[in-house]
């Protein structure tokens, strides 16, 4: 498949080489990626053009984030910035918003117990914002890697998740010591009895 894939490459090669000679020489180049497949989608995507592939890019992250959806993970909107030498220019920009479904969905997500076992694990809320941050990237309490962020603004979004986790009755702790506080579901698990079924 992949000496066909090659062959394939090499002819359209030559059928672009004189309306599209970059396409052309980037099927050819072997020496900038030695993979047939990987210099395909790279001519594809130079054909297409840069606003093209720009707007299907964007398309496909919006899709994924369900933007500006009740269960979705980010928001869009418009705002307008000072540019220098530009004016004011307008753009859209995203936002990573967590919704009551969502962090009603992580929060369930990783304290039921998975298969057939019944009841819950507790699970402090330190340990929660940490798999946050591993298993989704998600930087609630600490600054992403490359961006300084001062502590009093990462202390204030863990304050906020912490007190919408409390109003959903997901996050209890009888006081203030980080110890004590951990989330647990929203309503208790059905314990199913074999016995009484009989």
């Amino acid at each position: 498949m992949l000496y066909d894939l090659e062959r394939k490459a090499q002819e359209l090669s030559e059928a672009f080489s004189n309306d599209y000679p970059d396409a052309a020489k980037m099927l050819q180049d072997g020496q900038t990626s030695s993979d047939v497949v990987w210099r395909i989608a790279e001519t594809l995507t130079l054909l297409q053009g840069r606003q093209n592939t720009h707007g299907n890019l964007l398309k496909m992250i919006d899709s994924s984030l369900l933007l500006n959806r009740p269960q979705g993970l980010a928001v869009k909107r418009s705002v307008i910035r000072a540019v220098t030498g530009a004016g004011r220019k307008k753009r859209d920009v995203r936002s990573l918003v967590f919704t009551d479904a969502v962090l009603d969905h992580l929060v369930h997500l990783h304290v039921l117990r998975s298969g057939s076992r019944s009841g819950y694990r507790p699970l402090a809320f330190s340990e929660f914002l940490r798999i946050l941050l591993d298993r989704y990237g998600f930087c609630v309490d600490v600054a992403p890697p490359g961006l300084t962020i001062s502590n009093d603004l990462l202390q204030e979004n863990r304050s906020v998740l912490e007190r919408r986790l409390r109003d959903l009755g997901l996050l209890v702790g009888v006081n203030d010591a980080e110890a004590m506080k951990h989330l647990k579901p929203r309503i208790k698990p059905v314990q199913v009895d074999d016995h009484d079924l009989d």
